[in-house]
């Protein structure tokens, strides 16, 4: 791959901001098809995915499969994906789940940036070649998504929230403060009753008990409870030998502390 990006052709950059984007991209893609130490990190990819494909992946991408045990086995690379199947002889051997991994960014992934491309196209200025024009930008040398320093700006509020929420409140006022935060990191996208399905709706569930969890999971597989399976994961069917890769689950596992957090009253 390397030799191929060396062997790109050394024209003059007049579109720099979609050059940009589409080094983004690809930086992007290699990370998922090398696969994750843990399902944080994963989390913390779908959020920047969700930003480089100018949102064309959407969140409930993510969240879909950041809930599925199964998909999870594929996506973690590290020893902790056992924890994500009932049987070890659910795991992919890792040159299959690589093939899995590529299979999507083959449905799913380049799709969406091919569509977050196509967005930026028409807006992204075209800078004319002039021998004393000596402002031209370098696409290498950018630093924002599509060089739109709103992106940067975004991401990093939407990563705030999201590593606060991994990590979790120390009272319900810190939570409170994290929702308003929040909603102006999503523009106001995030669910009106996110706070109170969490801080009221779950304590009135347990009984008025003295603590509510706020989790990245619905279900765990402690004694007595229940975990969810993926509905259609994998797709052994159909791999590279067979059409499309790559899989499509609902589902929830457990990975003891990974992704979760507490909230304490």
């Amino acid at each position: 791959m390397d030799r191929l990006q060396r062997s790109l052709p050394e024209t003059t950059n007049l579109r720099p901001a979609i050059q940009k984007l589409t080094s983004d991209h690809v930086d992007l893609l290699g990370s998922f098809v090398d696969g994750f130490d843990s399902r944080r990190e994963f989390i913390r990819w779908g959020q920047r995915a969700v930003i480089l494909t100018l949102g064309e992946l959407s969140g409930e991408w993510v969240a879909d499969r950041a809930f599925a045990g199964l998909d999870l086995s594929v996506l973690v690379t590290s020893p902790a994906r056992e924890r994500w199947v009932d049987d070890a002889e659910e795991l992919q051997p890792p040159d299959r789940a690589a093939d899995m991994r590529r299979g999507v960014v083959a449905t799913d992934l380049t799709p969406a940036c091919s569509a977050a491309v196509r967005r930026l196209r028409w807006s992204a200025v075209e800078y004319v070649s002039d021998e004393d024009d000596t402002l031209q930008p370098d696409p290498d040398a950018q630093q924002h998504p599509g060089m739109r320093p709103s992106l940067t700006e975004v991401h990093e509020r939407q990563r705030w929230a999201l590593d606060r929420a991994l990590e979790g409140f120390d009272s319900l006022d810190a939570l409170s403060v994290w929702g308003q935060r929040l909603t102006e990191a999503s523009y106001a996208e995030v669910p009106d009753d996110l706070l109170t399905r969490v801080t009221v709706d779950e304590a009135e569930t347990r009984g008025a008990t003295s603590s509510c969890r706020l989790t990245t999971r619905t279900t765990g597989r402690s004694s007595g409870s229940r975990s969810r399976r993926s509905s259609y994961c994998p797709r052994r069917s159909r791999g590279p030998e067979g059409g499309k890769a790559g899989w499509r689950t609902r589902g929830t596992g457990d990975d003891g502390d990974d992704g979760q957090a507490d909230v304490k009253t």
